[in-house]
């Protein structure tokens, strides 16, 4: 089971577990001494609570994935083959009204001015170095939060970049994701941040600052002068902080803008959609979700 369990991204891992104990909650509430094999009628009803309760039909479409994981896994019937329960979540997403994504694209410009206010900020030098980096790799990587830093402070080898697959070159920096959401088998993915000479964003001079000065300790790439891991926590509450002194409104931004801000920015280049999907690994045309340009600063 450890290794079936494995075999999921970790927000996929907790989305299922989440799942499947609201599952045997519901059930033992209705009178059921177990949960599994599951009753397709006591399944429905669970899924219509669920709706009452205001959940999105996304949400209801992962329950359901997750209910048939667990389902497979214990060898039982399989939920998610149910042509009434996926039926159910399909008409409700149609009856629904569409949420639009709120957070905006941190551009170029934004970026920059995110780097003007850091000094502000942050509470030592190390610190003032350390986010410069990381915020240059993010937005030049098209990075997601998890490819870039750890979950915890005390997670030293859970996703994010690694010290030991970040390499300086004459021209950027070479970097290799070894997991991403979209990459559980591991297979990795280069990504390439360019040196952009005599420009505040450079992502080389920013990275090269922070290697200098990063203690020599294996595991995460970003950690924190006393060698603790920068938490998604941390970074995003730096980048509220500086979002909030230029002048922009924190919660119309999170860490995955700066992955929304490439897609934006190459779109207003002009980059063709097969470069911006290389841009930010994107396998499908998911990539058009990303790009904002009525968004953009």
């Amino acid at each position: 089971m450890e290794g079936v369990l494995s075999s999921l991204a970790d927000s996929t891992r907790r989305a299922y577990r989440r799942a499947a104990c609201q599952f045997v909650d519901f059930s033992r509430s209705a009178g059921h001494s177990s949960p599994w094999p599951m009753n397709e009628g006591l399944l429905l009803r669970f899924l219509a609570c669920l709706r009452e309760q205001g959940l999105s039909c996304r949400t209801l479409r992962v329950t359901l994935a997750g209910l048939s994981f667990c389902s497979k896994a214990l060898g039982a019937w399989d939920p998610g083959r149910s042509f009434l329960a996926r039926q159910a979540v399909k008409g409700w997403g149609r009856q629904s009204v569409p949420r639009p994504d709120p957070r905006r694209p941190i551009t170029r410009a934004i970026l920059r001015q995110l780097l003007g206010h850091l000094p502000a900020v942050a509470r030592t030098d190390f610190e003032l170095v350390l986010f410069r980096a990381a915020f240059t790799a993010a937005f030049h990587g098209a990075l997601r939060g998890g490819e870039l830093v750890a979950r915890s402070r005390s997670a030293r080898f859970s996703a994010g970049l690694m010290f030991s697959d970040v390499e300086l070159v004459d021209s950027g920096v070479q970097c290799l994701i070894r997991r991403s959401k979209c990459d559980q088998g591991g297979k990795g993915n280069h990504v390439y941040l360019p040196a952009l000479r005599g420009e505040a964003d450079c992502p080389r001079r920013a990275m090269a600052a922070y290697l200098e000065i990063r203690p020599a300790l294996a595991g995460p790439l970003f950690i924190h002068q006393n060698g603790s891991c920068l938490s998604r926590y941390q970074f995003v509450a730096v980048l509220r902080a500086c979002l909030q002194g230029a002048g922009l409104q924190p919660s119309l931004y999170g860490s995955h803008s700066f992955r929304i801000g490439a897609a934006t920015e190459a779109y207003l280049a002009g980059e063709p959609a097969r470069a911006i999907q290389q841009r930010g690994r994107w396998r499908s045309r998911a990539y058009k979700l990303y790009i904002r340009p009525q968004h953009a600063v």
